[in-house]
């Protein structure tokens, strides 16, 4: 059960940081109404918070326990990667009809630009919560980001981005549980 769950908490990281970076890009491009500066300021919060949250997992005393963090980090990507892709202008048009179609696309471009910060803080948490789980589980992180950011170049044609992106929220919130449940486990065994 460890293994699994260390096997998909590897997955769920790399596919969120995968689908942050590579597939909410044109999404939220084209929730935002073809808006060209989304991308650029999600990323430009997303980058330094996901070093933040990076160094911060990784430099804490050991008296904070890593598992914590890493459900913590998992739990909060997850529920954010979700609201980022529920949350386009579609959805919020039909949530506040009486709202002008401007004003709704500063909405989306705001929320993409805190939820984009965010979910990097967050992402960064979990992914320096991993360091003891050794390379191996780099590797499967690695390759699982560069399996989505493979899918990604063509996947368009294919399906449409929500459903992935739903899967890595839903993955991650899931991945949160395990881990959450490993550590509640191991409490009642000592």
């Amino acid at each position: 059960m460890k293994k699994l769950t260390k096997f998909l908490t590897s997955a769920s990281i790399g596919i969120s940081l995968s689908s942050v970076i590579f597939l909410i890009k044109d999404y939220v491009y084209d929730s935002a109404m073809k808006e060209h500066e989304i991308f650029t300021i999600l990323i430009a919060l997303f980058a330094p918070l996901f070093a933040v949250g990076t160094l911060l997992s990784v430099l804490l005393p050991k008296k904070f326990d890593r598992q914590k963090l890493l459900t913590l980090g998992l739990l909060f990507s997850g529920i954010f990667i979700i609201l980022l892709t529920y949350l386009n202008i579609y959805h919020l048009q039909m949530l506040m009809p009486l709202m002008k179609t401007n004003s709704i696309t500063l909405a989306v471009m705001w929320i993409a630009r805190i939820m984009g910060g965010l979910t990097g803080l967050f992402i960064g948490l979990s992914f320096g919560a991993t360091v003891k789980n050794g390379v191996i589980h780099y590797i499967l992180l690695v390759l699982f980001a560069v399996g989505i950011f493979a899918l990604s170049r063509f996947m368009p044609a294919l399906i449409s981005y929500e459903p992935i992106l739903y899967t890595a929220g839903g993955l991650s919130l899931a991945c949160a549980l395990l881990n959450s449940y490993i550590e509640t486990e191991k409490k009642k065994n000592e």
